[in-house]
C-alpha cells in the first residue's frame, strides 16, 4: 500500500518549485477586481518529485489536485487547508477524475482510477481503504454504490465490481455488459444507486439496474460517444459525435430535444442553473436552455467552462483569458489575462474561482462583497479538517430513500446488454 504524504501543503507560505519563478502570482487583487472579486486563500501544494500538476478538481468541499508523479493532494475548499497528500499510481499512468461516495455508516469517500487499478480512499483521513488492481482496462472514473464499483473498459464493457470482498485485495467482478464500444465517461447512478446510465463509443445511451444489469432503456445517437453524459435532475444531456447535443428523460430514454452544431462534439457539457454549456470546435462555447434545447448565446473564442454566478458566467478561452460574461445576453463584461501556466478549474457547485497553477500555487476567489476569510473560521476549519460532517443534513444524517425490492435472477434473450456467456442470474464471467 502506498505511503501517506504528511504536509504536503504549507498554508499561505509558497514553496519553490525547480520550474518556477518564487512568488509568482496567480492573479493579482487589480485583476480579480476587473471581474467581480476578490481573494479569498491562496496556498502552495509542495510538489515534492513531481514536476507539474496535471489536473484539479472540485467535488463537494474539497479541491483535489493530481501530479504526473501519480500523487494526489486533497484541499479543504473553504479555507484552502491540506486534508492529506497520497501516491495513488506509477507516474505513466493518467488519473482519472475523482468521484465522492458515503458508506451505509456515513463514512465519505472518494474514488481514483487509473487503467491499471482503482482506489477507495477515506475522503476526510485520506486513508486507503481498498486498492484494487484490476484485470482491465479502465477507460474512465469509477463510481461506487454500498459495495459495488462500476466503471467502463476499453474493451467495449461496462464492469460492475465488489471491491469489499474481505478475501482478495482485488475488486471482485459481479458482472459486466457489452456497450459495443469504449465506455470513455463515467458512468452515473441514479434512483438512489438502484440504476445506471452510462454511454459508449457505439453512439449509444443505456440504463440498466445495477444489481442484474436488466435494461431499463437504450437510445441511440448517430455517432460516437466521446465525453461524459450529465443527468441534471430528471433529464441527462449527451453530446454525440454526430454533431447534436440531446436531452433524454432518465427515466424513460425518450429525446425531449436535439440541437445540432456544425462540428463533432467531443466533449460532454457541463450543466448548471438551468443552462448547458456546450463547446465546439470553431464555435466555442453555447449556451443552451435546458429546459427548451434553444440556443441561448455563443461565445466563439471560448474554449472552457469556469463557474457561474447569479448573472454572470465565466469562461476561459484558449488564449488563457478569463471572461466574465452577462449569463443573460452573453456579453462580454470583462477580461483578464491568466499566466500561460496557471489552469482555472471547473466549478459547478458556486460562483468561486479555483486558480491551479502547473507548479503548484492555489488560489480562491469569490464575488466582491463576500467577507473575507476569518482567522476564527481558519481556527474552526483547523478543528473539523480531518472529522467528517455532521451538520444537519450531511450525508452522514440522511437516511436513504428505500431500494425496490431485490430482482430476480433472470436473463432476456433479447437483452443488447447481455454478454455472450450469460446464463442467467447475477454474474458473468466471459
Amino acid at each position: 500500500m502506498r505511503g501517506l504524504l504528511r504536509g504536503a501543503v504549507t498554508g499561505c507560505v509558497f514553496m519553490l518549485a525547480a520550474s518556477t519563478a518564487f512568488g509568482q502570482a496567480l492573479l493579482d487583487q487589480q485583476q480579480l477586481s476587473k471581474l467581480g472579486y476578490l481573494q479569498f486563500w491562496k496556498t502552495n501544494i509542495d510538489l515534492n518529485r513531481a514536476r507539474t500538476v496535471t489536473g484539479a478538481y472540485v467535488l463537494d468541499d474539497t479541491l483535489y489536485i493530481t501530479t504526473d508523479s501519480g500523487d494526489v493532494h486533497a484541499i479543504h475548499a473553504g479555507a484552502g487547508l491540506s486534508r492529506w497528500a497520497q501516491n495513488i499510481a506509477e507516474s505513466v499512468y493518467q488519473i482519472f477524475p475523482p468521484t465522492h461516495s458515503v458508506t451505509a455508516s456515513g463514512t465519505p469517500l472518494v474514488v481514483f482510477s487509473t487503467s491499471p487499478r482503482t482506489l477507495v480512499i477515506d475522503q476526510v483521513l485520506g486513508d486507503v481503504i481498498a486498492d484494487m488492481p484490476l484485470e482491465l482496462a479502465a477507460t474512465g472514473s469509477a463510481v461506487v454504490s454500498g459495495e459495488r464499483m462500476f466503471l467502463g473498459s476499453a474493451d467495449g464493457h461496462l464492469y460492475a465490481m465488489l471491491w469489499t470482498d474481505p478475501r482478495t485485495s482485488a475488486a471482485v467482478r459481479l458482472w459486466r455488459v457489452m456497450a459495443g464500444g469504449p465506455v470513455t465517461g463515467a458512468p452515473v447512478l441514479v434512483n438512489n444507486g438502484d440504476d445506471l446510465i452510462f454511454a459508449s463509443q457505439s453512439g449509444s445511451v443505456y440504463c440498466c439496474t445495477s444489481a442484474a444489469k436488466i435494461l431499463n432503456w437504450q437510445t441511440p445517437t448517430g455517432g460516437p460517444i466521446m465525453g461524459d453524459i450529465v443527468v441534471d435532475g430528471p433529464s441527462v444531456f449527451v453530446a454525440s459525435t454526430d454533431r447534436s447535443l440531446y436531452r433524454l428523460d432518465a427515466i424513460s430514454g425518450s429525446r425531449r430535444w436535439r440541437l445540432r452544431f456544425p462540428e463533432p462534439l467531443n466533449e460532454g457539457p457541463i450543466v448548471t442553473g438551468g443552462l448547458a454549456f456546450q463547446y465546439c470546435e470553431g464555435e466555442g462555447i453555447t449556451a443552451v436552455d435546458a429546459e427548451s434545447g434553444e440556443k441561448l448565446w455563443q461565445v466563439p473564442e471560448a474554449r472552457g467552462f469556469v463557474c457561474r454566478g447569479i448573472d454572470h458566467v465565466l469562461l476561459v478561452t484558449a488564449d488563457n483569458d478569463l471572461l466574465k460574461i452577462d449569463s443573460e445576453n452573453g456579453k462580454t463584461l470583462a477580461r483578464v489575462d491568466l499566466p500561460t501556466n496557471v489552469v482555472p478549474v471547473t466549478n459547478t457547485r458556486d460562483d468561486t474561482i479555483y486558480l491551479a497553477s502547473h507548479q503548484g500555487s492555489l488560489l480562491c476567489a469569490k464575488p466582491a462583497g463576500t467577507p473575507h476569510l476569518t482567522p476564527q473560521e481558519l481556527s474552526d476549519a483547523r478543528r473539523v479538517l480531518h472529522k467528517p460532517a455532521n451538520a444537519k443534513g450531511s450525508a452522514a444524517e440522511i437516511e436513504p430513500p428505500p431500494h425496490r425490492a431485490p430482482e430476480k435472477p433472470w436473463i432476456d434473450p433479447d437483452d443488447p446488454l447481455r454478454s455472450p456467456s450469460d446464463k442467467g442470474g447475477d454474474s458473468d464471467n466471459g
